[in-house]
């Protein structure tokens, strides 16, 4: 609902970057893969970031590798 409420609030604007904190870190891994999967779709720049080395490879499994990058701090 909170990505389809940015969505709308958008319309006719440029968007606008999004900044997420570690939220899959209670998510199975069939979910934290779908919500990767959405969140790289959306028409915007994307910041997530986490400490959870899982996450980092399953989006390395799921997703293609020219959609995101990682930086390493």
């Amino acid at each position: 609902l909170r990505l389809g409420a940015l969505e709308v609030l958008n319309q006719g604007r440029q968007p606008m970057p999004m900044v997420l904190d570690d939220i899959l870190v209670h998510f199975d891994d069939q979910r934290a893969v779908a919500a990767l999967k959405t969140v790289s779709s959306l028409k915007r720049q994307v910041l997530y970031f986490t400490h959870h080395p899982h996450i980092v490879t399953l989006a390395t499994q799921a997703l293609d590798s020219g959609s995101f990058g990682v930086h390493h701090l």
